[in-house]
């Protein structure tokens, strides 16, 4: 078989795999078997909203004119119908602002014929402030087909407004993995980052789905909503465990966080070091510079940290979230939401027979109740407590049941 053939077949192996958008700032490798020569990047059109309202430079998609409204707290811009346009199958739009809490920027489409769709209602927060915010979301196909005009709107607080980037994206076929864990992949921004359909959609609560088992894993919630951990700068979590896993991580969505600051995490007393922060692209418009020229990232950034299992102790544990302010950090608000403990146990009995494992599982079920716990309070010494909103069992996950024969899935 000669390397086209081989190409030619991953390309209809891909082709039955899940559609997922890509940016088009790529300009490496995407897919396997095709070059980068063949996928060059496709430059955004990005409007700078900071200082004097200019426009960067004007990609070659883009024939158009920007609208820029202050009077009426909005920016237009308008987008050619998909069919004049070659080697893209959507567009992305990244709003970056200040966000107060209050809601942050509605995103609307209107057709040729001035027929109006939402497209979020509001890309910010609502109750907490993170600050410097951004948002990306996809406009749906549907819309796009035959042109029209994104509309972007801050009312009454055009000056929050920041950076507005529309993006063409490339329609792949890619397979994914673990999507029945809540993982629909939606848009690839880079090499190191994906976000799911709800994401790009605006559809609801970017939040965990609560606690779950999966196989000998569990993953369990710490904090859902978005806290802050400014005051007192520590936010301690009581994580009550039955028994000792053989293996976990620490997980959480971290926002305003300097990039030269870090959040140190402690269990049980003892510090592991600095949560690992996903790297983010220096050249995209959700990166940018303060009023004092230091180098600031919008919106949230997944951190993960591994903790060693002789960490753990049966019965009551704490973990501690301190945030590490470096030389020259402007003092931003840090906020963390989305936490998560994933729990590995291991196996029982590798000598026991099958059967006899498989009545046992039969006989004795994983429970499936939760532990109660308070809701978050202060605690004497100022630290915030926060408890997992569910369970942690207080039994080892069940070991899987074999298949006797492998199953085939439909394609």
């Amino acid at each position: 078989m000669t390397r086209k053939d081989n190409e030619e077949r991953m390309r209809t192996v891909l082709r039955l795999a899940v559609a997922v958008m890509a940016c088009g700032i790529f300009g490496s490798d995407v897919l396997l078997g095709v070059t980068s020569d063949s996928l060059p990047p496709i430059p955004p059109l990005t409007i700078n909203l900071r200082k004097d309202m200019a426009t960067n430079a004007i990609p070659y998609w883009f024939t158009g004119s920007v609208g820029i409204m202050p009077e009426s707290d909005a920016v237009e811009v308008p987008i050619a119908p998909l069919a004049s346009q070659d080697d893209i199958g959507f567009h992305a739009v990244t709003v970056v602002f200040d966000d107060n809490g209050d809601g942050g920027p509605v995103v609307e489409w209107i057709s040729q014929d001035k027929n109006l769709t939402l497209l979020s209602a509001g890309l910010g927060e609502t109750g907490v402030a993170p600050g410097l915010n951004a948002r990306t979301i996809l406009i749906p196909q549907g819309l796009t087909l035959d042109g029209g005009t994104l509309r972007v709107s801050f009312a009454g607080r055009f000056r929050r407004l920041l950076t507005l980037a529309v993006q063409p994206c490339r329609e792949l076929a890619v397979a994914a993995m673990s999507t029945g864990n809540g993982l629909v992949p939606g848009l690839v921004i880079g090499n190191d980052r994906v976000l799911t359909l709800p994401e790009v959609y605006d559809t609801p609560s970017p939040f965990t789905r609560g606690d779950r088992s999966e196989g000998r894993t569990v993953h369990a919630e710490l904090l859902t909503a978005a806290s802050s951990l400014d005051s007192p700068g520590q936010l301690e979590i009581i994580v009550p465990l039955g028994s000792v896993p053989a293996g976990s991580w620490i997980g959480s969505d971290v926002a305003g966080l300097d990039p030269e600051s870090w959040i140190e995490v402690s269990v049980n007393g003892e510090s592991l070091g600095a949560i690992g922060m996903e790297p983010f692209p220096l050249q995209d418009s959700a990166t940018l510079f303060s009023a004092s020229g230091r180098l600031l990232r919008a919106g949230w950034r997944k951190g993960s940290l591994y903790v060693p299992p002789r960490l753990w102790k049966e019965g009551e544990n704490s973990v501690t979230m301190t945030l590490r302010r470096s030389t020259g950090d402007e003092g931003k608000p840090v906020l963390l939401r989305n936490s998560s403990l994933d729990l590995l146990y291991p196996p029982a009995s590798n000598t026991q027979p099958a059967a006899v494992k498989d009545a046992s599982i039969a006989e004795n079920p994983m429970p499936m109740s939760a532990i109660k716990v308070p809701e978050s309070r202060s605690m004497t010494n100022g630290i915030r407590e926060a408890s997992p909103s569910f369970l942690y069992r207080a039994t080892i996950p069940a070991e899987p049941r074999m298949a006797t024969e492998p199953s085939t899935a439909a394609p």
